[in-house]
């Protein structure tokens, strides 16, 4: 048996608006292509969600010390977008899309399809269909900076907190 391996570029995030999906254990197919494609935008992957905490579980009769999960998730990290122009308005000083979309106190959910997605006809817009696995990650955004450097690429760096439980390896269902 062969040791599963999904290359870089195969890996598709989006981002969903609060409220534009109804339910993330059962996305439709006309939700999941309503998302906004931010793969590009991103200098590398999110921070990971994961995160717990533990108690102790030993008795005094076992004479044994254990451990066991008491919570878990609930992490943060930052992650850097790079700032670009938005591709429908060539020369627009005004859209920013990755900058615009994590104003501080966003509240949203990204969206990640690890075996890339089915539709990729147009390969920059690829669409996700029926039967493409994803997980779901509700984050809030903390904070976004904003450094200013002369001759270097935009980046803009991210600050969220993940603050609910994800919904792991989804498949999207017919609309």
């Amino acid at each position: 048996m062969a040791v599963p391996f999904t290359p870089q570029e195969i890996v598709e995030i989006y981002w969903a608006a609060a409220g534009s999906v109804v339910d993330f254990d059962a996305m439709t197919e006309t939700e999941a292509q309503s998302l906004v494609r931010v793969t590009d935008f991103l200098q590398q992957g999110l921070p990971s969600p994961a995160g717990s905490q533990f108690v102790d579980a030993g008795t005094l009769a076992s004479g044994f010390q254990t451990q066991v999960a008491s919570v878990y998730g609930g992490g943060s990290g930052d992650f850097n977008v790079v700032r670009k122009r938005d591709p429908q308005s060539p020369g627009s000083d005004t859209a920013d899309i990755a900058f615009a979309l994590f104003a501080r106190r966003t509240v949203g959910t990204f969206v990640v399809f690890p075996y890339g997605v089915s539709d990729t006809s147009d390969p920059s817009d690829p669409l996700p269909e029926e039967g493409d696995v994803y997980t779901a990650y509700p984050v809030e955004v903390g904070n976004r900076g904003e450094p200013i450097a002369r001759g270097e690429l935009m980046i803009g760096v991210i600050s969220i907190a993940f603050n609910g439980v994800p919904h792991e390896l989804k498949r999207v269902v017919a609309a």
